[in-house]
């Protein structure tokens, strides 16, 4: 008998050790009862008996030697493996394994596995490595199939496979077969420190042994002769997990804005500066009305770093930078737009995953490189803060083009850029840029935060060698980089925000049969049979070989409305919106004229029908002048109201972290002043008072006094900057900022009151005191001057104890009256 599982026995059986005809009738029940419910594709299934030839090892190679391990009790088979060892390979290959509905999820699989192992390196050596195949999700036929597929690999993925980085196609199992696409897998981990990969050349000698043994050639067929060819040329092949263990379904890339061409990326980070020890320029403002003054002196610097932004702005704003909140935007290189340093290839990956409520899906990409010019510039605001905007226009002379899914994993970067996981979910973008057009060798790849931080530090090495250089010739010399200070390197959270703009018609289409579905704009009733119409649906055909479509059937809603939504929230999972998702999704912050304006909290996206400040821009800043404005100006105002409520949320509780626990006491500073205003001894709390006046101070000086004003004078930029603002909630905030400060001032002013009149009270108290000790001196020396010795006593007591009466009945006359009057 063999080891218990469960409460149960089972017996382990090599099948080349029983006689032939015992072996055969095992093989027929384990067909039977596992086998055949396990594989029942015939491209797949071969008939169990016919293994008996194989077990003695007697059949020259290519023939494989092969053991059949079954797991059996008494007439009941729970589970079976299958290995080969193919002998001028020396390689074994795991062909099946396959386990009894009934008796699944006790870990008979790593039973199954280890004992495989066991008589692989009986037969082979201990280092002869295991492979096995797999079904690919991408072929499974109905949703059925898609779901064995993903727990078949996920079971795989628990035994320790791992998939082999390559096109595997099987060399057909009978001459009436198919070759089929399937993974192909290794069984044994990595050594430690060792890179997890295999040597393609042990591949290649295993598939050709195994083709030959089953009466073939590699090369016999077109499919496998293109996977011979292609592992004769690697060395090494990569080893991952396998697809299905990082996703519930697989789909492919379905798109129906497929030809955008006209698209810019604008992102927003943070500058910070190491300031030296004490240095005064710490919180300090800029003088940007001096700064533009003074910039118009260096005709150089003004003609190639800041005309190509003020000439579109002067026209629209109410007054120079520095005036109403303006900032001071300029670029940060004058290279022209077909410089070298200018091209940046956005490479991505074949997957990517995102998840859907309890679901992740992943779905398959085009993997085509999409060629961007990088424009990049600075703001620069009163306050302080300091702006680098990487813009990555869509390459016109390239003849690239975009999809909504393309453009929503570029939105996903900017969704939660400090956490690493989130970001990386969504495709693990990478970027290859390569300033210098003589370096030998392929472009360096890096994230979108790299790709910043590269691209500043060479700005800055080439300060010495051109000019004019915004690091050097605005930057350093005006002060924005105070002097003695080091810029810090970019980190992912330095990445404050998107902008995204787009000229495109089938996209602003979609958006005005939006707009008439759901009467955004209120002019009208809606007609939802605009969306719901099943002439407007668009169904996807299944291809073979490929990932089914990413639709849900169900869904009747136009698929440009959804697309639209997708692109509008930067959510993936749009097929998936039903109609008061698309509703919400598809209700725009601003409307004009062939233009519409999307606000999430993490990105603004505008699209238009015809954009001429889009597209005079694209070759100088990228995109449109007034909206990259509008967008910085909001941003700006976000943080600094993010800046004021953090400085509120100190004076209501104290610095964050100063409690050790997780509750704490609001204004519990203040109240202590309050509870000790009564007592004559103590702390006097002006110490308190006084932090939280420098607090409120600060507040105001360093924040609350930057916010922008009426930076535009023509009433669409302003409205739509309005509309921006409102949209985000800033107005708001600023709002109830200042409320809640200006309460915070009344309590503290209410609690100095009620402090200076218990001292004041004090105060009279001990006055009093002094009085009436003075009363009873007088009262002595007046019984002394006017009576005689002997009655001196008497006199003086008469005298204070009257003098006595009328002191406490002045000092209680008015609460006597007050309580009277109640």
């Amino acid at each position: 008998m063999g080891d218990p599982v469960q409460g149960q026995d089972y017996v382990v059986l090599r099948l080349s050790q029983c006689p032939p005809d015992e072996a055969r009738v095992l093989l027929e029940a384990y067909d039977d009862q596992v086998y055949s419910l396990a594989f029942p594709e015939a491209d797949l299934r071969e008939y169990p008996p016919d293994w008996v030839q194989f077990f003695d090892g007697a059949l020259p190679s290519p023939a494989p030697w092969t053991e059949v391990i079954l797991l059996v009790a008494g007439n009941e088979v729970w589970g079976g493996v299958t290995i080969e060892y193919y002998r001028e390979a020396r390689a074994g290959l795991l062909t099946y394994i396959a386990i009894s509905p009934s008796h699944r999820g006790k870990r008979l699989g790593h039973i199954l596995v280890a004992e495989a192992r066991k008589a692989l390196a009986a037969r082979g050596g201990p280092d002869t490595p295991m492979f096995a195949e797999t079904e690919r999700y991408e072929d499974a036929h109905d949703d059925e199939e898609r779901e064995a597929t993903v727990l078949r690999q996920r079971q795989l993925n628990g035994l320790g496979a791992l998939a082999i980085g390559f096109d595997y196609v099987m060399p057909p199992l009978r001459p009436e077969a198919s070759p089929r696409t399937l993974h192909l897998l290794l069984l044994d981990p990595p050594a430690p420190g060792r890179a997890p990969m295999v040597s393609a050349a042990k591949v290649l000698a295993l598939l050709d042994e195994l083709a030959r043994s089953l009466g073939t050639d590699l090369a016999a067929n077109p499919a496998t002769a293109a996977m011979q060819q292609s592992l004769k040329t690697d060395r090494s092949l990569m080893l991952g997990a396998l697809p299905a263990v990082h996703f519930d379904e697989l789909f492919r890339e379905t798109p129906v804005f497929a030809d955008v061409g006209a698209i810019a990326f604008s992102f927003a980070f943070e500058l910070r500066f190491q300031h030296a020890p004490n240095c005064p320029f710490e919180g300090s403002a800029l003088q940007l009305t001096k700064i533009a003054e003074d910039l118009n002196r260096d005709a150089k610097v003004q003609a190639e770093l800041v005309e190509p932004t003020r000439s579109f702005l002067d026209d629209v704003t109410t007054g120079p930078p520095g005036r109403n909140g303006r900032p001071l935007l300029f670029l940060a290189g004058p290279q022209a737009f077909d410089h070298s340093s200018r091209r940046v290839q956005m490479i991505r990956p074949p997957h990517w995953l995102y998840k859907a409520e309890d679901s992740r899906r992943q779905l398959q990409t085009s993997g085509a490189a999409i060629d961007f010019v990088l424009q990049d510039s600075f703001c620069v605001f009163e306050s302080g803060r300091v702006f680098y905007v990487l813009t990555l226009v869509l390459d016109p002379q390239a003849g690239s083009r975009m999809d909504e899914y393309a453009i929503i994993q570029m939105q996903n970067l900017a969704m939660k850029p400090d956490d690493d996981d989130q970001v990386r979910q969504h495709g693990d973008l990478a970027f290859a840029w390569q300033p210098d057009a003589d370096a030998n060798g392929d472009a360096d790849r890096f994230d979108l935060w790299q790709l910043a931080e590269q691209r500043l530090l060479w700005l800055e090495q080439r300060c010495a060698v051109e000019r004019p250089c915004a690091v050097r010739d605005i930057i350093q010399r005006y002060e924005i980089q105070p002097g003695g200070a080091t810029r810090l390197p970019l980190r992912p959270c330095d990445l404050k925000n998107l902008c995204v703009s787009i000229e495109d018609e089938a996209i602003i289409t979609a958006a005005e049969t939006a707009d008439r579905a759901f009467d955004h704009d209120g002019k009208g009733e809606g007609d939802h049979a605009l969306i719901e119409a099943p002439a407007f649906a668009a169904p996807f055909e299944q291809v073979a070989a490929l990932a089914p479509p990413h639709q849900d059937p169900d869904n009747a809603i136009d698929r440009r409305m959804l697309a639209l939504a997708g692109l509008a929230t930067g959510v993936p999972d749009f097929p998936w919106q039903d109609t008061s998702e698309v509703h919400d999704s598809t209700r725009p912050a601003a409307q004009a004229v062939d233009a519409v304006m999307y606000v999430h909290p993490r990105f603004t996206l505008e699209v238009a029908r015809e954009w001429r400040s889009f597209q005079h821009s694209r070759e100088t800043l990228g995109n449109c002048p007034y909206l990259l404005l509008m967008w910085l100006a909001s941003l700006h105002d976000e943080l600094i109201v993010e800046a004021i409520e953090q400085g509120i949320n100190d004076m209501v509780y104290g610095p964050v972290g100063k409690s050790e626990g997780y509750r704490t006491m609001a204004m519990a500073d203040v109240d202590q002043i309050r509870r000790q205003a009564r007592r004559i001894l103590g702390p006097s709390g002006n110490r308190l008072l006084e932090r939280n006046l420098q607090r409120r101070l600060d507040l105001f000086r360093f924040h609350a006094i930057h916010r922008s004003g009426k930076i535009f004078r023509y009433p669409k930029e302003k409205g739509a900057l309005e509309h921006l603002l409102e949209e985000k909630g800033i107005t708001q905030r600023f709002d109830r900022a200042q409320e809640l400060i200006d309460r915070i001032e009344g309590l503290v002013e209410d609690v100095t009151s009620i402090k200076s009149a218990f001292a004041e009270r004090r105060t009279n108290l001990v006055l009093s005191v002094i009085a009436i000790l003075s009363v009873i001196g007088i009262s002595g020396e007046l019984a002394g001057l006017f009576w005689p010795e002997t009655a001196k006593a008497q006199v003086t007591a008469f005298l204070a104890g009257g003098a006595l009466l009328l002191v406490v009945i002045y000092l209680f006359w008015s609460d006597f009256r007050t309580n009277n009057r109640r």
